[in-house]
Order: structure tokens, then C-alpha cells, then sequence
């Protein structure tokens, strides 16, 4: 099966959605009713408002999570990360995705992952222009989207500081370029908010609801601990193979496995310093974590191996996602 995702094509870009469809089968099976969180106030108010049928809840949620991968594909492709095996971020996108059936929800953190996604596009970008202003007022509205949708991704405005500084050096003007375009967001969304009087309301519920005077305040109770547990180990495993992803690279490569691995360290400031009561919280750090996952698959001499450890990642993730752990 392997075989099929190691190049970027038209057709293996298309077999990601089947693929998709059948490792996400638990929302079909278990019925579970869809969490409503009062603190995604913006989501909930223009989008959870508008979708009521759970069936076309659950076909959204598939939606977003091929889109994220095929963004994936894009940039693995348009950055030439890898030379071989382009589609495997994709693949291990998917993966953890399945890892819970709460990520398998239409959720303000997967419409927030697709816009986290783009906004990372646009920052890698930045080592191949000369001008960037644009580019870079790009990121920072992506960015702002996705916060909209999920508060705790304006912690990635961090990542935008950290790529200027490794892909062109730090310059306090490009700076304000990424602050202007997350800036105008929140200003365009307060203007609309106030002219229906509803800015309390949202101050209220999305921006005080995330922040409580504690450190990490990550309430999973026992639900969630065995994916975090995964993913915990995933993030240990790369940060261990830094080196190996490094080899034999070129220096622009060299540049961005950099700015990802920094994003997996951002991703935690979230865990720590905000009010988390869902276990699909950690659907922010699988973009990067994905990336440098399928680098290191991607380096299994053995394909028998290989496609074995494949084959145990799916029986997992189809296994735990229909379970409450």
C-alpha cells in the first residue's frame, strides 16, 4: 500500500480521501454525540449554528482533515523536504487524527488546523523571495483566522518570529508586517462584533474561557491520555533523530525541519498556560510533528518492515477511536 503514496501524483492525492474515509469509521459506528464547547464561541455562533445534520458534520470533518493533508503534500513537495515518499506526512496527518474519536469531530480545531496549515506555507515561502511584506502579512492573517476558530493558535504568531530570524534574520519592520496582517482580524472582527453588540459576548466566552491563573490545566480526566501518551512519544522520537533529519540536506531544507521542530515546542505552551478540557487539542501540533514523522518512516530500508509498521499504526488508530481513552 506504501508503494502507491511515495510519489505526488494526481492519483495518489486522490486515494488520500478513501483512505481518510476508512480510517476514520468510528463517528459512523458509536453515534456519539458531537462536544459543544462554549469557549469556541465563534465557531460554535457561525458554524455549528448553521450545520445541524450530524451526517453533514461528519463529512465536513473528513473534508478538513484531506484538505490539511494535501497542504501537507503541498509543502513536502513545493520545499522538496523529501525526495522520496512525499505523500507519508499525509498519511501520518491521518493516522494520528484517527488516534480519537474526538478529533474526528467537526471542530473548531480542525477548521483552525487548515488555516495553521496555510499560514505555514506562506512562512516557509519567505527563504525564496526577496520581497515578503505580503507574504508575510499573509502568515500572520492565517494565523489570526485560525485563533478565531481556536484561541490557543496565536501562540504559532511565535513561530513567525522564529522563521524570520532562521530564513532571512530578524528585522523589527517584517515583524509588524506579521502583527499587521493577525492585527487586522481581530480588528475586522470586533468592528462587526460591535455593530451587533455582541463584543462582551465574545470576550466572555472565547478569550477569558481559554485563561485561568495556573499552569497546566490540561483536563482529560482518562480520556485522551492514551493518544497524548503517543503523540508524547512521537515528539520524543524526533527530537532524538534531529540529526538524522538533518543529514544530508541542503541548507534551506536544514532551515525549515528547524522552524518545525520549534512549532512542536510552541505547540506545548498551549498545553501548559491554557484552560484545556478537550483531548483533540493536540490536533495542533500534527502538522509539523506529521512532517518529521514521515521523514524518518520514510527512511525504513526494509518495505516489508515498513508496510508492517503501517499496517500496526492503522489496527491502533482504528482500535482506540472506538474506545473513550
Amino acid at each position: 500500500m506504501l508503494e502507491i503514496f511515495k510519489k505526488n501524483t494526481f492519483i495518489s492525492l486522490v486515494l488520500l480521501i478513501p483512505y481518510a474515509m476508512v480510517l476514520h469509521l468510528s463517528p459512523w459506528f458509536t453515534g456519539r454525540a458531537i462536544e459543544v464547547n462554549d469557549k469556541n464561541w465563534i465557531f460554535n455562533k457561525f458554524i455549528v449554528s448553521w450545520i445541524s445534520s450530524g451526517t453533514t458534520q461528519l463529512i465536513l470533518s473528513t473534508i478538513l482533515i484531506v484538505l490539511t493533508s494535501l497542504i501537507l503534500a503541498q509543502i513536502v513537495s513545493k520545499f522538496k523536504l523529501m525526495p522520496d515518499a512525499q505523500l507519508f506526512p499525509s498519511l501520518f496527518y491521518i493516522l494520528y487524527i484517527g488516534l480519537h474519536y474526538r478529533n474526528l469531530e467537526l471542530s473548531a480545531m480542525l477548521v483552525g488546523n487548515v488555516f495553521f496549515s496555510i499560514s505555514l506555507l506562506e512562512l516557509l515561502k519567505i527563504y525564496q523571495k526577496k520581497q515578503v511584506p505580503l507574504t508575510l502579512f499573509n502568515f500572520g492573517f492565517f494565523v489570526g483566522i485560525a485563533s478565531l476558530f481556536y484561541l490557543p493558535y496565536f501562540y504559532y504568531l511565535l513561530a513567525g518570529v522564529i522563521g524570520l530570524i532562521i530564513l532571512r534574520g530578524f528585522k523589527p519592520r517584517e515583524l509588524f508586517q506579521i502583527l499587521g496582517g493577525f492585527a487586522n482580524v481581530y480588528m475586522l472582527l470586533m468592528f462587526a462584533l460591535y455593530l451587533y453588540n455582541l463584543h462582551s459576548e465574545f470576550y466572555q466566552f472565547q478569550i477569558a474561557g481559554y485563561f485561568r491563573p495556573f499552569i497546566f490545566s490540561m483536563q482529560n480526566v482518562n480520556e485522551g491520555w492514551v493518544m497524548f501518551g503517543i503523540i508524547m512519544a512521537s515528539i520524543i522520537y524526533a527530537l532524538i533523530n534531529y540529526a538524522n533529519i538533518q543529514i544530508k540536506k541542503s541548507i534551506a531544507v536544514q532551515k525549515i525541519y528547524d522552524i518545525l521542530f520549534w512549532c512542536l515546542l510552541i505547540s506545548l505552551f498551549s498545553i501548559f498556560f491554557l484552560r484545556i478540557d478537550n483531548p483533540a487539542h493536540l490536533i495542533l501540533v500534527l502538522t509539523p510533528l506529521s512532517i518529521l514523522c514521515g521523514l524518518l518512516f520514510s527512511r525504513l530500508k526494509n518495505p516489508l518492515i515498513a508496510e508492517t509498521l503501517h499496517l500496526f499504526m492503522i489496527v491502533i488508530s482504528l482500535f482506540l477511536q472506538f474506545q473513550n481513552w
